[in-house]
């Protein structure tokens, strides 16, 4: 099915004129300017166990107005693994000036979809409840004190709906776009807050994954 609603976009912008290509779309983790790894220990003493998201309502549009909406409704992304830390999807190469939209989380109807299969199987472990719903970012790290710090960021019913959307421009189109999460930022921030766990939906939460959004950048490559 998801192949077919590909190859019907296809159609649809050949038809337009709008030639596609593929382009890969890496989610990457730094500690600062650092990468990261499943386990990195860093030079403050912070060793990152998990780091984990939803990336959802991926769409793709150009100065001359066409828009590409990714018809996939979620990926279950590990930043710190390289064989699943990344997306494969088609680009208009009939312009020069892009900009890609994502939402980290899912949104109210996905979670109200109840359990599912494949990235959204309770396995993952993403799924609190089918009242708190999924886990939009799950992070958890090994302090330099040796705590174990547990963000676990969700929710999505009123006044707790965490999911946050993001967009970024680009000048000329590119076969890799590496969008990074700088996670020391992040702590930074909870610890500054005093937050070292956070396990259900709630104010905590929702800054979480709103923070969470400011500390990602793009780069490109050729």
């Amino acid at each position: 099915m998801k192949n077919q609603f590909r190859y019907s976009l296809l159609l649809a912008f050949l038809v337009q004129g709008i030639t596609l290509c593929a382009q890969d779309i890496r989610f990457e983790a730094y500690w600062g300017i650092n990468p990261l790894h499943r386990d990195s220990l860093t030079d403050e003493g912070w060793r990152i166990t998990d780091l984990r998201s939803y990336i959802s309502d991926l769409n793709i549009s150009t100065s001359n107005d066409s828009v590409w909406h990714d018809p996939v409704p979620a990926y279950l992304i590990d930043w710190l693994d390289t064989t699943r830390n990344r997306i494969q999807i088609p680009v208009m190469v009939n312009d020069t000036t892009t900009r890609l939209c994502l939402t980290i989380g899912l949104d109210s109807a996905l979670n109200c979809s109840g359990i599912q299969r494949g990235v959204l199987d309770p396995v993952n472990g993403m799924y609190w409840t089918w009242q708190s719903g999924f886990i939009h970012l799950r992070l958890e790290a090994v302090s330099p004190q040796g705590t174990a710090v547990e963000l676990h960021l969700g929710g999505y019913r009123y006044p707790h709906a965490a999911i946050q959307s993001t967009c970024f421009s680009f000048s000329r189109l590119k076969k890799t776009i590496c969008v990074r999460m700088n996670v020391q930022a992040l702590i930074d921030y909870m610890q500054e807050k005093g937050i070292d766990h956070i396990m259900s939906p709630g104010q905590a939460a929702k800054a979480g994954i709103k923070k969470a959004a400011t500390v990602l950048a793009v780069e490109e490559y050729p």
